[in-house]
């Protein structure tokens, strides 16, 4: 909540939030992605770690760029989740306060420019969802295409008829459907352990 007081004044909100508390969850909800996965690149750079991680679910990831996406222009009337205004300014508040910083920072667009070199770290097998009404799916399939092209073990699951965060309905089938996609794929990787 530090960068988001120094960015936009300790009283000032968006229009959209209504709280500090809600101000801060929306951060803690876009943050989990990608502190999962520079948690990850971490875990591999740190020898001393005492856990290993052996798999990443990465449901509809929060990643971004400068560079405006197709799903992002064409989807910016249909999605009032993941509006890029709204994701703009989840950026902004996120991005340190140093001259020069965008939404290229490695945190962010994590498969752009200043992308860390993963062919070379032991990076957990991940499984990526991804929802065809998401204003974000192009850069989760930049993320998916960048792991494989890294030659990590990487599944992809889509939706074509979700929006983001689809799966708190449980009420759909969809979301069914994740959680079986999840329970697989976590006894997949469990299974790897116990054998080896």
């Amino acid at each position: 909540m530090h960068v988001l007081r120094k960015k936009i004044g300790p009283h000032v909100r968006p229009p959209y939030v209504r709280s500090m508390s809600a101000s801060r969850t929306l951060i803690e909800q876009f943050q989990q992605t990608t502190l999962k996965h520079n948690f990850r690149e971490a875990n591999h750079r740190a020898d001393a770690l005492a856990k290993k991680v052996i798999g990443l679910v990465a449901i509809q990831p929060f990643f971004g760029g400068e560079q405006r996406t197709e799903s992002e222009i064409s989807l910016a009337t249909i999605d009032p989740l993941v509006s890029i205004a709204r994701t703009d300014w989840m950026w902004e508040a996120f991005l340190p306060p140093e001259e020069g910083m965008n939404r290229d920072h490695e945190v962010i667009n994590v498969s752009g420019p200043r992308a860390v070199d993963l062919s070379r770290l032991d990076f957990p097998a991940t499984i990526v969802f991804i929802g065809g009404f998401d204003s974000l799916k192009d850069w989760q399939k930049r993320y998916y295409e960048w792991l494989k092209r890294s030659g990590k073990e990487v599944y992809l699951v889509e939706y074509p008829n979700m929006v983001h965060a689809f799966y708190v309905f449980p009420e759909l089938k969809e979301s069914e459907d994740l959680i079986a996609h999840v329970k697989n794929f976590v006894h997949k990787q469990c299974s790897k352990v116990v054998e080896s």
